[in-house]
C-alpha cells in the first residue's frame, strides 16, 4: 500500500514537480512505491521524507547523502524494495550540483 498522502500534499507536490521536475517527480514516485505496512508510523516516515527532499531542494550540502541513507534503511524495513532504492539513489544522485532556489509551501 503506497504512503497515504492528503489533497493538500498532493497540490504541494504538484506545485514542486511544475517548479523542479526531477525533485518533485521522484517525489510522487516515492510515495507510491512506499510501503506504509512494513512501519508502525507510516506518517513520521513520510515526515521524514519530506523534510529531506525539502533540504535536498534548499541545496543543504549532505541532503544528497541523508536521502539515500534513508532510502537504504527503508528498505531494510520493507518499505522500498532493491529495485526502487536503486532507482530512486541514481535519480538522486544525477540532479545537478546547484539546483535553482524554489520556495516550497509547508506541506509537500
Amino acid at each position: 500500500m503506497p504512503l497515504p498522502i492528503t489533497q493538500e500534499q498532493h497540490l504541494a507536490l504538484r506545485r514542486l514537480r511544475r517548479s523542479h521536475p526531477p525533485i518533485g517527480s521522484l517525489a510522487i514516485d516515492l510515495a507510491g512505491a512506499f510501503n506504509e505496512t512494513c512501519v508502525d508510523n507510516p506518517e513520521f516516515a513520510r515526515v521524514i521524507l519530506e523534510t529531506l527532499c525539502r533540504r535536498l531542494v534548499e541545496g543543504e550540502p549532505d541532503a544528497v547523502e541523508s536521502l539515500v541513507n534513508h532510502f537504504q534503511t527503508l528498505e531494510q524495513l520493507g518499505c522500498l524494495d532493491a529495485d526502487s532504492v536503486a532507482s530512486f539513489t541514481k535519480r538522486i544522485r544525477e540532479l545537478p550540483a546547484q539546483m535553482p532556489k524554489v520556495h516550497l509551501p509547508k506541506a509537500i
